[in-house]
């Protein structure tokens, strides 16, 4: 997989100390970013305290399978264990079946979107304590607030994997 892993930074270097990057890019082209550009833009305080090594479950939920997989995999080389839903529907009951210690999640997805997503977790006394990390495209003010951390595609593994483990701790 990691020759086909390419247009997303991993911010990983080879034992020469080069920089890599693994991520994968079936006929999608990532939007390049500039240089200092706000990617992350905004994450909650989880109000808990802990070892964020600890975390290890996460469920990412995304309707475009290349994503996902892009998403799982920089998620994987931070350690985590990872399971993939392709639909919102499918994304909550997975996190109803093994209640992770995150949860990934796109807004826009066919049907049932990320905010519904969120709503339906937050709402349940089983998943209500999962921090939800929102991926959009799509910057709204209707998506501001709704998550637990808002990031901007195309995401890069290290600013993922430091957002999950900061709300998961």
């Amino acid at each position: 997989m990691a020759q086909q892993l390419r247009g997303f930074d991993c911010g990983r270097s080879d034992a020469s100390g080069a920089r890599r990057n693994d991520a994968v890019e079936r006929g999608h082209r990532c939007a390049r970013v500039r240089p200092g550009t706000k990617r992350i833009l905004s994450v909650k305080s989880n109000g808990r305290t802990g070892d964020a090594l600890s975390v290890t479950k996460v469920v990412v939920i995304d309707d475009d399978e290349t994503i996902a997989e892009v998403l799982a995999a920089f998620l994987t080389s931070g350690g985590f264990q990872v399971r993939v839903a392709n639909s919102a529907t499918t994304g909550i009951l997975l996190v109803n079946e093994t209640i992770p210690d995150a949860v990934v999640c796109d807004m826009r997805m066919p049907g049932r979107g990320g905010d519904a997503v969120i709503t339906a977790l937050k709402n349940e006394p089983r998943t209500s304590h999962i921090p939800v990390v929102l991926v959009t495209g799509f910057c709204t003010p209707e998506v501001l607030g709704i998550a637990d951390a808002l990031m901007l595609k195309p995401v890069r593994c290290v600013e993922l994997i430091s957002t999950v483990r900061h709300l998961a701790a």
